[in-house]
């Protein structure tokens, strides 16, 4: 949602990455009329895993474009290394690598646009 001054009613303002499922969400303001949304994606709703990240650009007239590439997948070299044998076994069988839920941190823009995002894992025991 999005309030403007002097508006009581809201915009609501929706986010859909190409039939990909938002796992997590965070949201960074660039400057005055644009905020910058970073999400974590997976390709199932009921998975538990996460595929790579989606940044997207809010602007001040509600609109939502992709930042730079938009779709960020994680490589699955980088993914296969923190799994147990059975999990890669089981990824191997579908032929997805998934990396465990994440929560976003820390977005940092550098002054060359480049962004730099932090990640930690999720888990109970």
């Amino acid at each position: 949602m999005q309030f403007q001054n002097g508006n009581p009613d809201p915009i609501i303002v929706k986010l859909n990455p190409e039939n990909q499922f938002i796992k997590n969400v965070a949201i960074l303001e660039m400057n005055a009329n644009e905020m910058l949304i970073v999400c974590t994606y997976a390709n199932k709703f009921w998975g538990v895993g996460v595929e790579g990240l989606y940044l997207a650009v809010l602007t001040g007239d509600g609109k939502i474009t992709r930042y730079k590439e938009g779709f960020y997948e994680f490589p699955d070299n980088e993914l296969k290394k923190y799994v147990s044998k059975a999990e890669l076994k089981n990824m191997e069988k579908e032929g997805k690598y998934t990396a465990p839920p994440l929560t976003i941190h820390d977005i940092i823009i550098g002054a060359d646009g480049g962004v730099f995002i932090t990640c930690e894992q999720i888990g109970t025991s």
